[in-house]
């Protein structure tokens, strides 16, 4: 009878170690899933910050700036292919600029070009 006991308790024994091994095994995997999932969602939302930037990026290069001297002719301007706001160096009061978008085919407001 006692040797009957201590078989059932061995047996018990060896089944909840096969039975812990076994949960440590399904939490280890549901552990790894979560971090794995953390990760996609840290690159998904890093793709739409950067992607975000590249097409701000993008549009800058769409647009254009005028530039007006102001000082010979007020009228004659220089084009920048892309979307700044440039930085006057020199003293020339009347200067000035304007966005041009393609799209739209018009100019924004003139602005007068800041002094560096």
């Amino acid at each position: 009878m006692k040797l009957e006991k201590i078989g059932w308790l061995v047996l018990g024994a060896v089944l909840g170690l096969f039975g812990g091994s076994l949960l440590s095994k399904k939490v280890s995997a549901e552990q790894t899933e979560t971090a794995i999932n953390l990760q996609k969602q840290l690159f998904e939302r890093r793709l739409n910050e950067v992607t975000g930037e590249r097409d701000s990026c993008t549009a800058k290069f769409q647009r254009s700036t005028i530039l007006y001297d102001g000082v010979l002719n007020v009228d004659r301007g220089w084009l920048i292919p892309a979307d700044v706001e440039p930085k006057l160096i020199g003293n020339r009061p009347n200067a000035s600029y304007t966005h041009y978008d393609p799209k739209t085919q018009t100019e924004t407001v003139r602005l007068n070009a800041q002094h560096q």
